[in-house]
């Protein structure tokens, strides 16, 4: 999926920001946010359900936190020219046509509870400090952070897919609240506002390039390749012994790392998962994408056969490439768990590079050797031994480097 200037997600939103003129009512505070967050910077359905309670914890995205949906700085009402560390976010569930809004200012400026904060679009007040925190649009509820005092809000309205373009006259989005400024009620100015555009974009979440699975010795190896990802936690993996049967879950991006996904990513991104010596027999695999709703799209199934005979004694194979330049690859098997020695020799007998010297499992090793010393240097064009030497037997073979 190929996004266009204007950020669109799945089930989310995009916001084009054509004027950052969005006020607020304070002095300059601090505020430890992020004026640049990471792209996509907006964006985020959490799930189905949200209700307004003031706890702004459940803002914080699971990669990026709370910057991720950051919006826009609040202004000055005596100097709109001024931002001050106020900071507004934006959410938008395009499931429901519920838009969520997030103010927080510095935790040790007190706002003013009760009056004249409130959300508008094209003029229109949406929600203002009387609604309450049902979880039925329109709710505001106020912030506190300390419990000692308010220190923004968090207000939900049913607004449409569409553009709000700001004007002069006070359309587009408007976001306003008090402040208590040493004693005097400061208020925003009310003929300023941001241009607001909610575009959905109901596609996939992950538009998978391919989704393979291909036996390794006793192991099997699932690849897959991600073109774009959108609000794409992880990856779950599932098995099951017939197509139609029931899938049991084998790795998830909660426990394994390899597993998490790119977040919202337009590039391509590749990722393995090995199954480790299930046992011969026939599998069928699927893969499951999970949105941080925690939805999940369910990728496949994909089967493959497993017919695994261990080896009877240690199986050294043929480099490959060889001749080789700069490396090869090759790979050996071991009928029982042994100490290992692997190691390249040169003709007149010295050790040259010490690839593994440790006690391996029964299984399966593949090894690439860049044609380097023990110390990191190229070596020369020649012809090399290299040795496989366990607790019984010793195995060699010839490889050719040609610089």
């Amino acid at each position: 999926m190929k996004f266009n200037q204007k950020i669109s997600f799945r089930k989310e939103f995009s916001i084009m920001v054509l004027s950052l003129t969005l006020l607020a009512a304070w002095p300059a505070v601090s505020l430890a946010q992020s004026a640049n967050p990471p792209e996509p910077a907006y964006g985020g359905e959490l799930g189905n359900i949200h209700i307004v309670d003031g706890n702004y914890n459940e803002w914080i995205h699971p990669i990026y936190g709370l910057d991720y949906y950051y919006f826009a700085d609040m202004y000055l009402a005596s100097k709109p020219e001024n931002p001050v560390n106020g900071k507004v976010y934006l959410r938008y569930y395009c499931s429901n046509n519920t838009l969520y809004v997030l103010v927080l200012s510095n935790p040790n400026q007190a706002l003013v509870e009760n009056q004249e904060a409130y959300v508008k679009i094209d003029n229109i007040q949406l929600v203002s400090d009387i609604s309450g925190n049902d979880g039925n649009p329109p709710d505001f509820a106020w912030v506190n952070r300390d419990g000692s005092h308010a220190d923004g809000f968090e207000a939900s309205a049913i607004v449409n897919e569409g553009s709000y373009l700001y004007t002069k006259n006070n359309t587009g989005l408007n976001v306003h609240v008090n402040v208590d400024n040493g004693g005097s009620q400061t208020s925003a100015v009310a003929n300023r506002g941001i241009s607001l555009v909610i575009n959905c974009d109901h596609s996939l979440p992950v538009e998978l390039g391919s989704f393979d699975a291909a036996v390794k010795g006793k192991d099997i190896i699932l690849t897959w390749v991600t073109e774009s990802e959108v609000e794409n936690i992880g990856f779950e993996v599932y098995s099951s012994t017939s197509e139609n049967g029931h899938y049991h879950l084998l790795s998830s991006y909660n426990t394994n790392p390899y597993l998490i996904g790119q977040g919202s990513s337009t590039t391509q991104h590749s990722y393995t998962y090995t199954i480790e010596n299930p046992g011969n027999g026939t599998y069928w695999l699927k893969l499951a994408d999970v949105s941080l709703a925690k939805e999940k799209t369910f990728h496949g199934p994909v089967s493959v056969t497993l017919n695994y005979e261990a080896p009877q004694e240690i199986v050294l194979g043929q480099n490959f490439p060889n001749p080789f330049n700069p490396a090869t690859s090759f790979n050996y098997q071991l009928p029982l768990s042994a100490f290992v020695e692997m190691a390249v020799y040169s003709l007149q007998g010295e050790r040259v590079s010490l690839l593994v010297h440790e006690r391996q499992k029964a299984g399966s090793y593949d090894i690439e050797w860049t044609a380097r010393d023990t110390k990191g240097n190229a070596l020369p064009s020649g012809i090399y031994i290299l040795r496989l030497k366990s607790d019984t037997m010793v195995k060699s073979r010839k490889i050719m480097l040609m610089r």
